[in-house]
C-alpha cells in the first residue's frame, strides 16, 4: 500500500505566497514590477505638492466660482464650490473596458491613446437640483444629492493621436466621437473616429448661445442623431450643495 506523503509543516509555511490576480497579466505575477513602473512613471504626487495645489485652488480659484454662482442665484445659501469629483473604481474600470471594446469593434480606426478630463459648469436649470430619492445603479456609486446649479464639474473624453498636428505631443491627442450609421445597440459604436469640433473652438468664434439660456449653440457639431458620443458624463462633485 502506498504510504501517504508526509508534510513538513515548517517547510510548507516557509514557502512564499504567490499573488496572481490575473494570470493573463504579465505584471500580475510580480507586484514589485508594477510598483517600480508606477514610481518611475512620473505619476506619484507628494503630500507637500498635493497640499500646495489644493490650497491654491481653494484660495485663488474656488472663491471666484462661488462668487460668480452667487451672482446668478443670490438667495442660495451655504454654497461651497467643488473641491473634488469622485467616481467609483467599478465605474472607472467599466469605462476603460468600454473603450477597449470600441477598439475591438473598430480595428481599422486609430488606437485610443488616453482620456482627457475636461472642466465644465453645470447649468442653472431647476432640474439640476437633486433630492435623495434615487437609487445608485448596481449599488456602486451614490446618487447626486443637493443643488448642483452652477457647479464646477469634470467630464471624461477618450482621445486618439493625430500625428499630422504640429506642436507639443500633448496637442496631438484629440477627443473624438464615432461617425456611425447605426442608431442602436452595438451598431452605433461602429464607424469612423472623428475629432469633436466643439472641444477645439476655445475661444469660441462669434456669438455663442449657451444651452439653457434661451437658444442652441452655433455650429455644425455632431448631436446624438448624427454621431455617437463616447464621453462620460459629469461626475459626483463634492462637497454637494445644500438643497
Amino acid at each position: 500500500m502506498k504510504q501517504p506523503r508526509r508534510i513538513n509543516i515548517k517547510k510548507e509555511m516557509a514557502q512564499p505566497i504567490k499573488m496572481v490576480e490575473n494570470p493573463g497579466d504579465p505584471l500580475a505575477k510580480s507586484p514589485s514590477k508594477v510598483i517600480k513602473r508606477y514610481e518611475k512613471s512620473g505619476m506619484p504626487l507628494s503630500h507637500e505638492r498635493a497640499k500646495d495645489l489644493y490650497v491654491r485652488y481653494n484660495t485663488e480659484i474656488k472663491i471666484d466660482l462661488e462668487n460668480s454662482r452667487n451672482e446668478r442665484i443670490p438667495n442660495a445659501e451655504d454654497f461651497k464650490g467643488t473641491e473634488y469629483v469622485w467616481i467609483s473604481r467599478k465605474r472607472l474600470k467599466l469605462y476603460l473596458r468600454f473603450l477597449k471594446q470600441l477598439e475591438r469593434l473598430n480595428p481599422d480606426q486609430p488606437e485610443i491613446s488616453g482620456v482627457s478630463l475636461y472642466f465644465g459648469r453645470i447649468g442653472y436649470e431647476d432640474d439640476n437640483v437633486f433630492d435623495d430619492t434615487g437609487e445608485p445603479e448596481n449599488n456602486d456609486e451614490p446618487t447626486k444629492v443637493g443643488d448642483y446649479r452652477g457647479r464646477h464639474t469634470l467630464f471624461m473624453a477618450p482621445t486618439i493621436r493625430k500625428e499630422e498636428i504640429e506642436g507639443h505631443e500633448m496637442l496631438k491627442h484629440k477627443a473624438f466621437y464615432i461617425d456611425s450609421e447605426g442608431v442602436e445597440g452595438t451598431e452605433k459604436y461602429i464607424g469612423d473616429f472623428k475629432i469633436l469640433p466643439f472641444l477645439e473652438e476655445v475661444p469660441f468664434p462669434g456669438e455663442i448661445i449657451i444651452p439653457g439660456d434661451g437658444g442652441d449653440p452655433e455650429g455644425g457639431d455632431p448631436n446624438d442623431d448624427e454621431g455617437t458620443s463616447v464621453l462620460s458624463n459629469d461626475l459626483n462633485n463634492m462637497p454637494p450643495m445644500s438643497s
